[in-house]
């Protein structure tokens, strides 16, 4: 695991801007093997008794690949409608 995607993997869980502007401006995490990296490192997390950690690889690993189901510009589709949502909740529920 490269050392950008291990940065990526300590973003907190469910922070889509965090993990957005990480993205933006760390293009090499969205690679080809990226979200397997991420699994592997999180079942080594797992072993080692560290669940947070885990569960923060797992999650950073289901955005790339839900990105990558959504095609050649899923990343940013996925973005703009997770962001787009968690202004729109934030803004009702307060």
């Amino acid at each position: 695991m490269t050392p950008t995607l291990e940065e990526f993997a300590e973003l907190p869980l469910w922070d889509f801007d965090k993990s957005w502007f990480f993205i933006q401006n760390h293009r090499d995490v969205v690679v080809p093997g990226a979200s397997d990296a991420l699994l592997v490192s999180a079942f080594r997390a797992q072993r080692a008794g560290k669940p947070k950690h885990a569960k923060q690889c797992v999650h950073q690993s289901l955005i790339l690949q839900y990105g990558e189901k959504l095609g050649k510009d899923g990343v940013q589709l996925f973005f703009r409608r997770c962001v787009f949502l968690s202004q729109t909740l934030r803004f009702v529920l307060c």
